[in-house]
């Protein structure tokens, strides 16, 4: 059953977090935050792509994209957007935290459809809000695990700063409009959701597509350092759980040799990298 986020369960949900800020003028989380620690850290970028893929596999959201989002013509654009509203929400003021998320719950307010084809457990047809609890938990999700991967590439966490960093997260999805009632209690809980969910959506092909057209819009992008233009590319490995690997380590592995595969293909005379 459709569990939308009303702008009325958004404002219970943001007057909750008001009464709840201890000083406004640092925001929500503050600088002593294990929110603020990792995501300051440059590394966090590492886990974007691996996100945003994550995202996708998702019927809703990828199909979403397709027919509502800028991601094919400026995917540089919206993944600054992005970030734009999530580092606004964490290191902004209590007041723009507020805002960034209002903000959000009306873009999402206008992206509806139905998906355009049959996939596990949803059928062509479905109809689709942005605003839906489930969809808005997944895209949550990934953000919050992408962080904690890529900073763990760089520096160790403690799996008590691990949890502490999931329990200040549900903050974060407060601003989103989920209620904490709707998230996995602590990391190992969430980190099971998050397994379960890799098993349940499976291939999609407007995944696939939409991989394509973002690799393709992003090489037509040139930047120009010192009057000497650069041209940009991008190499995505993409695996199809549960062919290609049963636990998440397995598959983050073959994505990986898929990505360096697909990046010696595109070096290759003729293609288009090497235009």
């Amino acid at each position: 059953m459709e569990r939308i986020v009303s702008r009325p369960d958004l404002e219970s949900l943001l007057n909750s977090i008001h009464a709840n800020t201890s000083d406004p003028r640092v925001g929500i989380f503050g600088p002593d935050s294990i929110t603020w620690k990792i995501n300051r850290e440059s590394a966090l970028f590492l886990g974007a792509g691996r996100a945003a893929l994550l995202q996708l596999a998702h019927p809703w959201v990828a199909t979403a994209l397709q027919q509502h989002s800028s991601l094919f013509g400026d995917p540089i654009a919206r993944f600054h957007n992005t970030f734009r509203i999530v580092f606004t929400m964490i290191y902004g003021s209590l007041g723009q935290a507020l805002a960034a998320a209002r903000h959000l719950h009306t873009l999402h307010t206008r992206i509806q459809g139905e998906l355009t084809e049959s996939v596990s457990g949803w059928q062509c047809g479905t109809r689709y809000r942005a605003n839906e609890i489930a969809a808005l938990r997944w895209v949550y999700a990934t953000l919050v695990e992408s962080a904690v991967l890529a900073f763990e590439t760089v520096l160790p966490l403690a799996a008590t700063e691990r949890e502490s960093y999931y329990q200040e997260s549900k903050i974060m999805a407060a601003l989103f409009g989920i209620p904490g009632c709707e998230l996995p209690s602590d990391w190992s809980a969430f980190s099971s959701y998050t397994e379960q969910m890799a098993g349940e959506l499976g291939a999609f092909l407007i995944a696939e597509a939409v991989v394509k057209r973002v690799r393709h819009n992003v090489y037509k992008t040139t930047l120009d350092l010192r009057s000497r233009m650069i041209r940009c590319s991008v190499s995505i490995g993409v695996v199809n759980y549960p062919k290609d690997g049963r636990d998440m380590r397995e598959l983050l592995s073959i994505a990986d040799r898929k990505m360096y595969r697909d990046k010696e293909l595109r070096r290759a005379p003729g293609s288009e990298a090497s235009a």
